[in-house]
Parts: structure tokens; C-alpha cells; sequence
């Protein structure tokens, strides 16, 4: 059969558009079978914090070491103070201004702060650095953490 090229391109569009389509469909079937634990995972990274400043991230009632406990001052970078790992349910607490939008999700939210690409080579996001502690600029020499917590949460093939 001899296609025009009007014909081709419909056709052509029309199966792009399913394939594009299909993670769609697929979340709009589990929705409409109630089955929300069969939603697949997602996570966000901030990890180039342009805009936003450590010192506002840290909840409210918890220890800030981003900020002088004696006169409320922020410290630098290399300023923080150290301190224990604090493991606590967000829930419990205020999320700050800054983390506000994310209010509604904060019972299956994580806070992690002081990761650092000091030591890292390269341009200023330091590259695949943050997220697979590897030094590594253009090239990823190491799995990143998003791609391990897919493979393990992961509902897909």
C-alpha cells in the first residue's frame, strides 16, 4: 500500500502519541481501580540550591546548625555546626516558609542536608557528584542514588 506523506505523518503522530501516552493511561486505571499503593513512587532532589538557603529548610522546633544558637545569625557554609543525625517524623513539626507547598506531603517527606561537592571537580552543580558520591563530571561512573532507590521501588519491567 502506498502511503501519502499526509497519510504517514497522521499515522506516525497517532502511535507516538499512544506510546507517550501510556504511563498516563496506566496511573489513570490505577486511580480509577482505588488502588493508590499501586501508584509507581516518585522523589524530588533539590540538589543546586539557587535560590534557596539551608538556614530557612530546617523545620521549626528542630536544632538548626546552619544558624548561631547564641545571637541567631546565620553561618556560612564551612560555619555549620556538627551535630547527631536527627531522625524524627515530620509530621510533628512546622515545616518551614521555604518547604511550605510541600505541607500535604510531609509525613513521606525527607529532609536530607550537609551532602557536599567541596572535594568535587567541575562546574558549579559539581555533576553526578551529589547524588552518587563519585567525582565525576560529565561522565557517570557510578549509579546515582535516584536511579538505585528505581531500581528498588521501582513497579514497572
Amino acid at each position: 500500500m502506498i502511503y501519502k506523506r499526509r497519510q504517514f505523518f497522521q499515522k506516525l503522530s497517532r502511535g507516538g502519541s499512544a506510546l507517550a501516552l501510556t504511563p498516563f493511561f496506566q496511573t489513570l486505571r490505577v486511580h480509577g481501580a482505588g488502588t493508590e499503593e499501586a501508584l509507581p513512587k516518585r522523589f524530588v532532589f533539590v540538589v543546586k540550591s539557587s535560590g534557596i538557603d539551608k538556614f530557612n529548610l530546617v523545620p521549626k522546633g528542630l536544632e538548626n546548625h546552619f544558624v548561631n544558637p547564641d545571637d541567631h545569625k546565620k553561618l556560612g557554609n564551612r560555619g555549620r555546626r556538627e551535630g547527631p543525625l536527627v531522625d524524627v517524623a515530620l509530621a510533628d513539626y512546622k515545616l518551614p516558609e521555604k518547604l511550605a507547598s510541600l505541607e500535604t506531603l510531609k509525613e513521606r517527606l525527607t529532609i536530607i542536608q550537609s551532602l557536599s561537592g567541596v572535594g568535587f571537580r567541575g562546574n558549579h552543580t559539581k555533576g553526578f557528584g551529589t547524588l552518587s558520591l563519585h567525582d565525576s563530571e560529565k561522565v557517570a561512573v557510578a549509579p546515582t542514588l535516584d536511579c538505585i532507590l528505581g531500581q528498588h521501588l521501582s513497579t514497572g519491567p
